[in-house]
């Protein structure tokens, strides 16, 4: 792959096929050793069914999410570019325009492909996340690590009082801040993102997931939450799968 195919592969948009279902829920409810709280698992209508992708996109967002916060914006401009550059390539398109890893990609074995993985299913979950968020209404989205608000800290960029407590040690990736500009009021929910190479793993990591939503409270209960799992095969499209 040259470098004008692989521009080209990150720009144009390409089909990512997405289930959040009432079979997603009952699959994850199955799993051996699975315990909910009690919260319901509900799909998200939005996010079910082929989504149409640019991976410039979802590599932005994994620059995003995991910035350092506060970065001054000249910093932060560049910054954001570290991600497709590192990843330039890595993506391909089948002749449905699905999204599939290029043969390049295919290839890379053990850690590195861990790395790949639990990276991409953090851009992956940035995207979907916004989309979700988008059913609040208008409005901007903020994401937040959660390991940078202190146990009994307030959610920074979240207008009003919205204090985190830790029920578990294995606590979600992020906090995602809806602000309606008209009112200024921010409304809160956590986003829990896998990744990984095998799609048959991917219903135990969103059991895994579900647990790890449940362990935050803000304001004295749980807050609703997403998860998502991406799966990279080394062949085949890139399927992702949300409660």
């Amino acid at each position: 792959m040259n470098l004008d195919e692989a521009l080209d592969n990150l720009s144009k948009p390409a089909w990512v096929h997405s289930q959040s279902d009432a079979d997603v829920a009952r699959t994850i409810q199955s799993i051996p050793g699975y315990a909910s709280s009690g919260k319901t698992l509900i799909p998200v209508a939005n996010l079910h069914g082929p989504q149409a992708l640019r991976p410039v996109d979802v590599l932005r967002g994994l620059a995003y999410a995991t910035r350092m916060h506060h970065i001054h914006p000249d910093v932060y401009d560049l910054y954001s570019m570290w991600s497709w550059i590192r990843y330039l390539g890595l993506f391909s398109r089948d002749a449905g325009d699905g999204l599939i890893l290029s043969p390049e990609a295919s290839h890379i074995r053990g850690n590195q492909r861990r790395i790949v993985s639990e990276e991409l299913g953090i851009g992956f979950a940035k995207v979907y996340g916004e989309l979700w968020m988008t059913s609040l209404g208008p409005g901007a989205v903020t994401f937040v690590d959660v390991d940078v608000v202190p146990d009994g800290g307030t959610i920074p960029f979240a207008s009003g009082r919205h204090a985190v407590k830790s029920v578990s040690s294995r606590r979600p990736d992020y906090f995602m801040i809806h602000t309606n500009p008209a009112s200024g009021r921010s409304r809160v929910r956590v986003l829990e993102s896998k990744g990984t190479s095998s799609a048959s793993n991917q219903f135990k990591q969103l059991a895994s997931a579900v647990h790890q939503l449940e362990s935050v409270h803000i304001n004295g209960s749980a807050p609703f939450g997403l998860a998502v799992s991406v799966a990279l095969p080394d062949s085949g499209p890139v399927p992702s799968a949300d409660p």
